[in-house]
């Protein structure tokens, strides 16, 4: 379980990527999300430029992964939707290299290729 190549870029030039997942609650709609972010030479985490990138590069970025539920009356009502709003708000970071990203993603997903940039499904949170 891997991402693609499309996918990869898209982490690597600073895209957010997100799904949503399947809720145990109907009133809830549960998402996930990922972002990258550069580690520069004096060790400090900072967004990328937009170059295309190499796999390699992600060996040692820094990502996050964001999972949490909303009401769905929030979204359909369109609401703006800060921290409180969340619900099983779980923030991972610190997590350096695909390696350690793919075994925190394996929680969440048996499928990867779900993943899109967040903008394509009606994640709330940015």
């Amino acid at each position: 379980m891997k991402l693609d190549v499309k996918q990869i870029n898209n982490l690597l030039t600073g895209i957010v990527l997100a799904c949503e997942l399947r809720s145990d609650k109907p009133e809830l709609r549960r998402f996930v999300t990922v972002r990258s972010f550069n580690i520069d030479p004096n060790g400090k985490p900072s967004l990328w430029d937009k170059k295309i990138k190499s796999a390699d590069e992600g060996n040692h970025a820094l990502f996050v992964v964001h999972s949490y539920s909303v009401l769905a009356k929030y979204i359909e009502l369109d609401y703006d939707i800060d921290d409180d709003s969340l619900e099983d708000n779980i923030v991972i970071g610190d997590i350096i290299g695909w390696e350690r990203l793919y075994e925190i993603l394996s929680g969440y997903l048996n499928d990867l290729s779900v993943l899109v940039p967040q903008w394509n499904i009606d994640n709330p949170v940015e």
